[in-house]
C-alpha cells in the first residue's frame, strides 16, 4: 500500500494565471469540457493496482476562492500556501478523482486556475495539450461560438500499444542497447551528506526555484550553438561534470525524462507517458568540457532512439543489488522543460 508521503510525492501541481475580463462562466465550462475530453483525468486505479479504470463522465467540483479582498503581498502569499496544499494532499488512487482544479480570484481582472495531478494519470507533455485545449474551449465558450475539434487521442488506447509493443523487434533493440550500455558494475552515486543516510529512503523533500534571466538565457543559447549542441545537451553536461565535481565519481548514470508522445505519434494525448532514460557517461579528467558536451550529445541521441523500453522493465533485467535507502540505479535525474507557452485565452493574458 503507497503511504501518503510517497503518494504526494507524485503530485503534480501548475498555475495558470489569467489577467483581464474573465468570463468564469466560460472558465468553469472549459475545465468541464477538458476533463470529459481526456480520459486519463477520468481515470482511477484497480484496487490490485494492476488496472487503469476510466470513468465515462466525471462530475469534478472546481472550488473558487475569492482573495480579492486581501492586499496583494497577502493574497500571493496565500495563493504560495494553496499550492503547497494541493501538493501535500494526497490523492485516493482507487476512488479518485485523480485530478483537481480550483479557481482563486486575486484582485479584479486577476485570476489563478490551479490544477494538481498525480503522475500515475499526467506529465509534462500532458500539461501544454491541456492549457491549449483549455484556451480553446474558453475563448470559443466566451465568444458564444462554436468550435469543430477532432476526437481526443485515447491513453486507453495509447497504453494497449505499448503493451502490445513489448513483444516487438523496436523494443528487444532498445532493451538490448541499455543492458549494453549498464553492463558491468553499475556505480553508486555517493553525494557529499551533512548527515548519515536514513537507512530507509523518505520522500521527505524541499524545493528552490531560481528563476533565468533572459540575457543569461541567451548566452547559454550562443554557448550551445558554438558547440553545435542543444541547451539540453550543454547543460546536461554541465550538470554531470558538477555531480563529477562533487564526488569524484568518473563513472555516472543520470537519468534523464522523455516524453512518450511525440515518440509515438500522439501529440495532443493527455496521460502519463513519460519515461525515464539512464544515461551513463564516464568522464575523462584529460577530456575538454567541448569533447565531453559532444559526447553527452551523442549519449542522449542514442537514448531517445532507444526510448521505448521503459525503465520498469529495464530494472527487472538488470543484475544489482537493492538498497532500501535509495532510489534503484539512479540517485540524480535531470530535467529541461524547453516547452513553449502554445496557448492564448480570448481576451486575456494568459501566463504559467
Amino acid at each position: 500500500v503507497m503511504g501518503d508521503d510517497a503518494n504526494c510525492a507524485f503530485n503534480l501541481s501548475h498555475c495558470l494565471h489569467l489577467s483581464g475580463d474573465i468570463n468564469s462562466e466560460a472558465l468553469q465550462k472549459a475545465i468541464h469540457e477538458v476533463v470529459d475530453r481526456f480520459d486519463a483525468l477520468r481515470a482511477t486505479i484497480s484496487e490490485d493496482g494492476q488496472h487503469m479504470i476510466i470513468a465515462r463522465q466525471l462530475a469534478l467540483e472546481v472550488p473558487q476562492v475569492d482573495l480579492s479582498d486581501e492586499a496583494r503581498a497577502v493574497a500571493e502569499s496565500r495563493l504560495d500556501e494553496l499550492e503547497r496544499e494541493e501538493i501535500e494532499t494526497p490523492f485516493d488512487l482507487v476512488r479518485g478523482p485523480l485530478f483537481r482544479a480550483k479557481v482563486i480570484k486575486l484582485s479584479e481582472g486577476k485570476q489563478a486556475v490551479m490544477f494538481t495531478a498525480h503522475h500515475i494519470v499526467f506529465d509534462g507533455w500532458s500539461r501544454q495539450v491541456m492549457l491549449k485545449e483549455l484556451g480553446e474551449a474558453y475563448s470559443a465558450f466566451s465568444q458564444g461560438v462554436s468550435r469543430q475539434i477532432s476526437a481526443p487521442a485515447l491513453f486507453s488506447e495509447y497504453a494497449e500499444r505499448q503493451s502490445a509493443a513489448k513483444d516487438g523487434e523496436e523494443f528487444a533493440q532498445s532493451k538490448a542497447y541499455w543492458l549494453d550500455q549498464l553492463s558491468g558494475r553499475l556505480p553508486v552515486l555517493d553525494l557529499p551528506l551533512d548527515r548519515p543516510r536514513p537507512p530507509q529512503r523518505t520522500y521527505e523533500s524541499s524545493r528552490e526555484k531560481i528563476d533565468l534571466d533572459p540575457d543569461s538565457a541567451r548566452s547559454l543559447r550562443r554557448i550551445a550553438a558554438k558547440r553545435r549542441s542543444t541547451v539540453y545537451a550543454l547543460l546536461l553536461s554541465a550538470y554531470q561534470a558538477y555531480l563529477f565535481r562533487l564526488t569524484g565519481q568518473s563513472d555516472l548514470v543520470v537519468g534523464i525524462a522523455s516524453a512518450g508522445q511525440p515518440a509515438a505519434g500522439d501529440f495532443n494525448l493527455v496521460g502519463h507517458c513519460a519515461n525515464v532514460l539512464p544515461i551513463r557517461s564516464k568522464i575523462d579528467c584529460g577530456m575538454s568540457f567541448d569533447d565531453f558536451v559532444a559526447a553527452t550529445r551523442g549519449l542522449v541521441f542514442d537514448a531517445f532512439e532507444h526510448q521505448s523500453c521503459s525503465f520498469g522493465s529495464l530494472l527487472n533485467d538488470l543484475d544489482m543489488p537493492r538498497d532500501a535507502s535509495r532510489a534503484p540505479l539512479l540517485s540524480a535525474t535531470f530535467n529541461f522543460d524547453s516547452s513553449t507557452s502554445d496557448f492564448s485565452f480570448h481576451g486575456l493574458e494568459a501566463d504559467v
